[in-house]
């Protein structure tokens, strides 16, 4: 399952958060494995802690997808692997290691970072950097949602418009498959 996550960050401290949860190479029209998109909105005070609360929500949401799948998983020879894309190379360095999480000084960062870790241990959970604005449609798309997220709420547009819009971005993304 191929998780992509991207973060918007304004001159606020309200960030918009992106997802995509894919199964590469299943029929998308199949409710088991249909693509699930989202969006969501996160008080964070830097980009880098942005990025890490989207990949902490996209994977969680992917965890919370496939619990109480199990069996329909397994009856359809999917595994419970987790590749999640993100385009923060900084993020990638905290998450694999080989960036000293002492690096960071923000408890914000350091409580998430943590929290992801933890999780990552607990499941098959594979981190992967990909070019941002390249032409990866996972990230192309969670990055799409995350300045939907972060633009809607600093227009404040209604709810029943905003979801008219995401309806747009999700069959736009479905088209792309």
């Amino acid at each position: 399952m191929q998780v992509s996550t991207d973060a918007s960050k304004g001159k606020s401290t309200t960030a918009g958060l992106g997802w995509v949860i894919d199964f590469q190479h299943a029929d998308p029209r199949n409710k088991l494995t249909a693509p699930r998109l989202g969006f969501d909105l996160r008080e964070s005070r830097s980009i880098l802690e942005a990025e890490l609360h989207a990949i902490s929500t996209g994977l969680k949401k992917a965890l919370s997808w496939c619990n109480g799948l199990e069996p329909q998983l397994t009856a359809a020879n999917i595994t419970r692997t987790f590749v999640v894309r993100l385009d923060s190379q900084i993020a990638i360095h905290l998450l694999d290691g080989t960036l000293s999480q002492d690096a960071v000084v923000s408890k914000n960062v350091e409580a998430v970072l943590t929290e992801l870790k933890s999780v990552a241990q607990r499941h098959s959970v594979e981190f992967t950097w990909v070019r941002g604005h390249n032409g990866d449609q996972g990230n192309e798309f969670a990055d799409r949602l995350a300045v939907f997220a972060r633009r809607t709420h600093e227009s404040a547009i209604e709810p029943g418009r905003q979801q008219q819009t995401f309806e747009v971005i999700r069959r736009d993304y479905l088209a792309t498959r």
